[in-house]
């Protein structure tokens, strides 16, 4: 995810930080950029502190009213959320003029969930990976790009990550997707990465999320 960090961003808000990892990674490769992090947990005391503050709380009840960011990620967490809606609407008092937000959703579309539930008429939770237990919400690229279009935003770029290239060109599946010229590429990305902005009205006119 982090080629979607803009480079110019000086301010980035890392919602559902978790360990920090994300974090660390953002500040290795921008050492100047003031990165903050939100999770409901404290960060683990055995990992080094990458953010600049990081705060224990819900987002964005517990984010200062007065704290705007250049970009706010969301990698992983729009699912476990009840209301992801309200909180992509609630994050523009929280952005700066040009701002981003860059989400990562994982893709329930994907073959490994289509193939149980039409074949065997199964949908498993699991531990972890598209059907965590913990999911509250699940997408697919149009309903993704859906969920931020209808909170304000323009989405500038999507793109499928996780790939299952294997599967994407070989068996019969494969076969079919290649007779397509990939027209069946959306189910073998296990997730989406989602850049958009808020909404001015400029952007009525312009072509809106390519990839």
């Amino acid at each position: 995810m982090l080629k979607f960090i803009s480079p110019s961003a000086r301010r980035v808000l890392d919602v559902g930080c978790s360990t920090g990892r994300f974090g660390a990674a953002l500040r290795d490769h921008y050492p100047e950029m003031e990165v903050w992090g939100i999770d409901p947990t404290p960060h683990p005391s055995d990992r080094p502190q990458p953010y600049a503050t990081r705060l224990v709380g819900e987002f964005p009840a517990d984010v200062p009213s007065s704290e705007k960011f250049d970009c706010i990620v969301f990698n992983d967490v729009l699912e476990h959320l009840v209301d992801p809606w309200s909180a992509l609407r609630q994050a523009h008092a929280h952005l700066t003029s040009r701002a981003e937000v860059v989400v990562s959703v994982p893709n329930v579309r994907h073959v490994w969930v289509l193939r149980p539930l039409l074949l065997e008429g199964r949908w498993d939770y699991q531990d972890e990976g598209i059907l965590d237990r913990t999911h509250l919400r699940f997408f697919t690229r149009s309903t993704a790009i859906e969920l931020l279009e209808t909170t304000g935003y323009v989405v500038r770029e999507v793109q499928g990550i996780e790939w299952e290239d294997d599967a994407r060109t070989q068996g019969r599946l494969g076969l079919v997707n290649r007779i397509l010229r990939g027209r069946l590429d959306d189910l073998f990305a296990q997730q989406f990465a989602l850049v958009a902005r808020p909404i001015e009205p400029a952007d009525a006119d312009s072509p809106r999320h390519p990839g």
